[in-house]
């Protein structure tokens, strides 16, 4: 929630129209990866390792916006983080069972920094 709120401030921040993000989740994924290179520009991390970082913010941001239930996934992803859903066996799922990708992918390295850098990203559009 915190990177969808946050994508959306950096749009609100660059001008966009508040009302405009109100209806949708997909901001993150377009947006996460041009706040945290920002945030890796003013901070200094070298090419190499800010690009590592990049690509893993791109995954984590993709997989946020997968988890939003009215996201389609034509038919391939049906987990969702809010509400139970069937498998194409016909298996019953709950979210409370369940392990969603971002949870593994905030344990690697990049995504220990990414948690750092989210923070960061909004004190500043805050200030």
């Amino acid at each position: 929630m915190a990177c969808e709120k946050l994508a959306k401030a950096h749009l609100i921040h660059q001008g966009g129209d508040p009302a405009a993000f109100q209806t949708s989740h997909a901001y993150t994924a377009k947006t996460l990866d041009i706040v945290i290179r920002y945030e890796l520009t003013i901070r200094g991390f070298k090419p190499r390792q800010a690009a590592a970082i990049l690509s893993h913010t791109k995954r984590m941001a993709q997989e946020i916006e997968l988890l939003a239930p009215a996201v389609k996934r034509a038919g391939q992803r049906p987990d969702n983080c809010e509400y139970p859903w069937e498998d194409n066996n016909g298996q019953v799922h709950v979210p409370l069972d369940w392990s969603f990708i971002p949870s593994a992918l905030l344990f690697e390295p990049a995504g220990r920094t990414l948690l750092k850098l989210i923070p960061a990203a909004i004190d500043r559009l805050l200030h």
